[in-house]
């Protein structure tokens, strides 16, 4: 615990809080354990929420996001995770996990590795726009941003850097999204949802 006060006191803000494995907070969506969080876990999770930590539970598995969500009352994001009904995948949230994190306020950030959003090579913006189309069905225009998981993973060439953000922009508002839409995904909903969360 005294980790997370030294992290707080450097200004860290949000922790994910596993990779695909387990560690002493809980148990990754890759680890093969269907545990939740940890006694410490949860205890960290409350101490974050003390100290308006952002928690992110990317990578997290099942139980765990569900042990998060009865553990604090704060919002809290999946800041690099798409939707399972679109593409089921270990890493995907299910319907249930984006409603709640709708009823709660957080964030969904669209991830941009190629196998989160297809099983075939139709990996790039068109896989996007079927995630994105799926969030806003359940009502999750204020959840949307952009997860892009730029620093380690296989990304479609349409999408593999900041600087084809534009070009993605563009198509979306093309594909009929609307202006208010994207700019909620590009930018407003994560900026919104920073300003009220962190001091």
């Amino acid at each position: 615990m005294a980790r997370l006060d030294y992290l707080e006191s450097l200004g860290v803000k949000a922790i994910t809080l596993t990779w695909n494995g387990s560690n002493e907070i809980g148990h990754g969506s890759r680890s093969g354990c269907d545990d939740g969080l940890t006694p410490f876990g949860k205890s960290f999770v409350r101490r974050m929420e003390e100290k308006k930590m952002v928690v992110d539970v990317s990578h997290l598995n099942l139980k765990g996001f569900f042990d998060v969500a009865r553990t604090i009352d704060a919002p809290f994001i999946a800041s690099h995770s798409n939707c399972d009904a679109v593409r089921s995948y270990p890493r995907n949230l299910n319907d249930e996990q984006l409603k709640l994190l709708i009823e709660r306020n957080g964030l969904c950030g669209i991830n941009f590795c190629d196998y989160f959003l297809s099983e075939d090579k139709n990996n790039g913006l068109e896989a996007v726009c079927r995630h994105i189309s799926h969030i806003l069905a359940l009502g999750g225009e204020k959840i949307l941003s952009l997860g892009s998981d730029f620093d380690g993973c296989n990304i479609n060439p349409e999408i593999d850097s900041i600087d084809k953000m534009p070009a993605m922009y563009d198509y979306l508002i093309f594909k009929g999204f609307g202006k208010k839409t994207v700019d909620a995904l590009f930018f407003d909903n994560a900026y919104r949802f920073f300003s009220e969360q962190i001091d």
